[in-house]
């Protein structure tokens, strides 16, 4: 097969997209002819892609150049199948045109850019994109390939009749190296620094801990500064929680397994999450996940491999107080079992290629 995949961001600042892209085109590409196209390089290191072709022909918030288009057209046009991941962007709608007029098989990845929740965002500007240009070339989409079941059923695309498949966002686990080990008295936020992740709320959970049950310990919050940094640390000093809570700079390398697995606990509290990439590290590497409804864990939660409660101080702060009288073994055994059943790379690659086939 020749497979292209268009991404808008291949930053892995912008978390979960090109994080999940990247462990997919490699193992695509030990039998298959794969091409990336994207709008931006930064944070990217070229050698995570030993045999693939990789074309950054726009730079983010400016105008293409002609020669940028013509790469694009001639990408799609020497591949059979196009692949775009995300959603609401230049890069998606020239490929969704260009796809149409060069009749190629057309799959998208919408990493929840088409869930509700972020339909509201900018949704004038949305909605004016799809009845104005999109809604003349959405019937050559093919498939949609969903992370979650909660994605497919709140999807703006729901009603299209066209194959679906929902495959979770996959990690390799044999890639999985622990280099360092760190004591583990600590819980962990480990994402993107921004006003929708609620970090704020992480810390008065560790505060409510102290003050409801005399329970001390610290907190590291990992990632990428997204306007939110300034204000946490404010907190953090107003709270008087400077020795306990630490911010360090997002690592991308194997040395964040170390940190995930030392955790006593990975904390999230997003206002949304799709299929948080982090999760599935923490599940594959036994670690107990603590997350709030809105974070779409509730299936790995019925499977019995993480708790998702409501997203309230109070409950959180009871939750970890349990999970530090005892090691609820039963749920890190499960954890491992949901990432060995749902989120292998290869069995899941293998499911993407069959399902590619299909057209």
């Amino acid at each position: 097969m020749r497979i292209l995949h268009v991404i808008n961001s291949m930053s892995l600042k912008s978390g979960g997209p090109p994080r999940s892209l990247i462990p997919i085109a490699n193992y695509q590409s030990k039998k298959h002819e794969v091409t990336v196209i994207s709008s931006s390089n930064e944070t990217f290191k070229r050698e995570k892609f030993n045999y693939i072709n990789i074309f950054f022909i726009i730079k983010r918030f400016s105008f293409p150049r002609l020669n940028s288009i013509k790469t694009l057209y001639k990408s799609i046009d020497e591949s059979e199948y196009i692949h775009i991941h995300n959603w609401w962007n230049f890069l998606s709608t020239l490929t969704l045109i260009f796809s149409y007029l060069l009749k190629k098989k057309l799959i998208i990845t919408p990493h929840g850019s088409l869930h509700k929740f972020n339909i509201k965002k900018s949704i004038v500007k949305k909605l004016l994109l799809h009845y104005l240009i999109e809604i003349f070339f959405i019937h050559n989409i093919k498939g949609i390939h969903y992370l979650t079941k909660n994605e497919l059923e709140n999807c703006f695309f729901k009603k299209l009749k066209i194959k679906k498949i929902i495959i979770s966002n996959s990690i390799n686990i044999d890639d999985i190296k622990l280099n360092i080990s760190y004591e583990n008295d600590y819980l962990l936020y480990m994402g993107r620094l921004a006003k929708n992740k609620n970090i704020n709320f992480i810390i008065d959970v560790v505060d409510q801990l102290f003050k409801d049950h005399n329970k001390i310990i610290d907190l590291i919050i990992i990632g990428p500064d997204y306007g939110e940094r300034k204000n946490l640390v404010s907190k953090i000093k107003n709270l008087d929680l400077i020795d306990r809570i630490k911010i360090l700079e997002p690592i991308y390398s194997s040395e964040r397994y170390s940190y995930i697995k030392n955790a006593k606990a990975l904390l999230l509290a997003s206002d949304y999450e799709c299929n948080s990439i982090v999760v599935a590290e923490a599940l594959a590497l036994g670690v107990i996940v603590i997350s709030s409804k809105e974070c779409n864990t509730d299936e790995i939660a019925q499977y019995g491999g993480c708790i998702s409660i409501e997203k309230n101080k109070f409950l959180f702060a009871s939750q970890i107080n349990e999970i530090l009288k005892q090691d609820h073994n039963k749920i890190k055994i499960k954890a491992k079992q949901y990432s060995i059943e749902f989120l292998d790379l290869k069995k899941n690659v293998i499911k993407l290629n069959e399902f590619y086939l299909k057209f």
